[in-house]
């Protein structure tokens, strides 16, 4: 393209270097008689051929120079599409990989309670009852075997860590959730990490009692006897902090109310611990706390979804 214009310059240079020559000639030649009416004739035929060249020369330059501008543009043009598609695909795939950590979250946070509940299950069967006592009877004193107990123990703790290490992994993933979904998220999974923390501390703290191969869970058990047979908030408080907390967990548990709401009656709940005497978590809430936690994660993963959409 640049020899082209090149080639085109040198040509106009040309015409011109002749038709200058011509005048020259025209004027210092000697053409007899007639030399002023040859002159005139011989001056109209220069101009015209430099006009006729140099307009020809100056078109044509436009011309490739309009031509390489839209060569330009449409070059220019292709590179931002191109571009545009490019972002348009990492978009996506950060999109995507992050729709799959929330997904790898929810499963974790799921799995975590998943294994707490189990644990409940087997150390209620592991129970030592006599052939009488059927399941609405059971109370305390409970007798577990050793063995089993011990077990159950290393289970808890093990599901507890874990609800704990997703909380933790949560707290710095901001580019997963917003801030304020991060903090309630925390909380939710904060309070139920801690009441399998209270219940295995019964167990630390030696309030359970050995007697050759069995375990005693007595009354000095609080923790432990409301994780294996608590159905509900507790109904040993005064009749005002009972009727409310019961109503906050109502809330909390109904998947109808907004996240806002329900995290909202986590709050409360958490409030009303300072007006029982032992300042005790409940496991109906704990369990609670796991489910609102995982409705969080998942109305995140449903906005990112709009959002890319």
């Amino acid at each position: 393209m640049r020899a082209a214009l090149t080639f085109w310059r040198i040509a106009t240079l040309g015409v011109s270097f002749l038709v200058l020559s011509a005048l020259v000639y025209m004027f210092v030649g000697d053409f007899g008689g007639k030399k002023a009416d040859a002159r005139l004739e011989a001056l109209k035929a220069v101009l015209q051929f430099g006009l006729v060249t140099s307009g020809g020369g100056l078109l044509l330059a436009y011309l490739n120079k309009r031509r390489d501008n839209e060569l330009r543009l449409a070059a220019e043009r292709q590179r931002q599409v191109e571009q545009d598609t490019a972002n348009r695909l990492a978009d996506q795939q950060r999109d995507n990989a992050r729709r799959a950590d929330l997904r790898e979250l929810i499963i974790e946070l799921g799995d975590a309670h998943r294994r707490l509940k189990i644990v409940k299950r087997q150390m209620r069967a592991q129970l030592l009852r006599t052939d009488s006592t059927s399941e609405r009877d059971l109370a305390p004193p409970f007798n577990v075997r050793v063995d089993a107990f011990e077990r159950a123990m290393e289970a808890l703790l093990n599901a507890q860590i874990a609800a704990e290490e997703v909380r933790d992994r949560i707290s710095v993933r901001d580019d997963l959730i917003k801030p304020e979904q991060i903090h309630r998220v925390r909380r939710a999974l904060r309070y139920g990490a801690r009441y399998f923390h209270d219940v295995y501390q019964d167990y630390e703290r030696c309030l359970v009692i050995r007697r050759d191969d069995t375990y005693s869970i007595g009354p000095s058990c609080g923790n432990l006897i409301n994780f294996l047979t608590a159905k509900g908030t507790p109904t040993d408080l005064e009749d005002t902090v009972a009727l409310e907390l019961e109503q906050q967990f109502f809330v909390l548990k109904n998947d109808d109310r907004d996240l806002v709401q329900r995290h909202n009656a986590l709050a409360r709940i958490e409030e009303l611990r300072g007006k029982d005497p032992e300042r005790r978590r409940y496991r109906v809430v704990a369990t609670e706390c796991f489910a609102l936690a995982a409705d969080e994660l998942r109305s995140a993963t449903r906005q990112a979804l709009v959002a890319n959409s």
